[in-house]
């Protein structure tokens, strides 16, 4: 378990936004994290862990919430699959708000607008005025319209004395928080959309590409550690097998592993290992 939970600190270093990565392995009824959990801790009752098991195959976004340690608004994305033994595996990543307020805080500073990321719940998750944050967002009637428009990015012209025209995206259908920017008759429209409309999509890119990683490194170095555990295992019932002959598989994580595993007294940790072993 501690190494599994190294390899999962290990990726999160470096990588500032990312509060927890976590995976539970139903081979091992086991959760591995980089953050403690409490003792009895069950993966298997987090809403993380039932959503994106109703929606296997499928990145599934939470709504944005307080995380309970650092105080800071996140939000969490998990992913299930199947191991190469049609074990399910299921990830999760809480990412937090924190660098998308940094964004929120410069970009205010540059308009003659409101600037505001507004979970669908209607929750304020980063705004230029740090008290509204956590608090539901104050112009309840704009929010209103813009979710009874249907659309994932528009604008609404308002035209009252305090609101011109309102800007609004969501990033597309997976994503759970929208952002909205209010102007007055000073503000530049069109440069003041495509600054948020651009920023949103990176943001959102940027958590895939994180969670993506993520998946596919975690898959390798369970494949990899899979095989060790059978070789020990084998060795311990007096059926002693070089480890490359356990790797079997034309999978491309299998393909890997094998490289990865090859017995090298010069190559990386894995194959010393091997090597020793063998």
């Amino acid at each position: 378990m501690t190494t599994y939970n190294q390899i999962l600190a290990e990726i999160k270093t470096g990588n500032s936004s990312i509060i927890t990565i976590g995976f539970y392995q139903q081979s091992k009824n086991q959760y591995y994290t980089t953050t403690p959990v409490s003792e009895g801790y069950d993966a298997t009752t987090r809403p993380w862990y039932n959503s994106a098991l109703n929606n296997e195959g499928k990145v599934i976004w939470s709504d944005p919430y307080q995380d309970t340690n650092t105080k800071e608004y996140v939000v969490t994305a998990s992913y299930a699959t199947k191991d190469d033994t049609g074990q399910l595996i299921v990830f999760c990543i809480d990412v937090s708000f924190k660098d998308i307020q940094k964004m929120v805080d410069v970009l205010a500073k540059n308009t003659y607008g409101d600037i505001t990321f507004v979970a669908k719940n209607g929750v304020v998750v980063a705004d230029a005025d740090k008290e509204d944050i956590g608090k539901p967002y104050p112009k309840s009637d704009l929010l209103q319209k813009i979710v009874q428009s249907n659309k994932h990015k528009g604008t609404l012209d308002i035209r009252d004395k305090n609101i011109d025209t309102a800007f609004f995206s969501d990033g597309g259908k997976e994503s759970n928080t929208l952002v909205i920017t209010t102007t007055n008759p000073k503000t530049i429209k069109s440069q003041v959309f495509k600054h948020f409309t651009s920023s949103l999509i990176i943001i959102i890119l940027i958590l895939l590409i994180i969670l993506a990683y993520v998946i596919v490194l975690v898959r390798y170095i369970l494949t990899v550690m899979d095989y060790f555990n059978q070789a020990f295992d084998e060795f311990s019932n007096g059926r002693l097998k070089k480890i490359e002959k356990m790797v079997k598989g034309d999978s491309f994580f299998q393909k890997r592993a094998h490289s990865f595993m090859s017995a090298d007294k010069e190559g990386n940790e894995f194959q010393v290992l091997s090597f020793k072993y063998d």
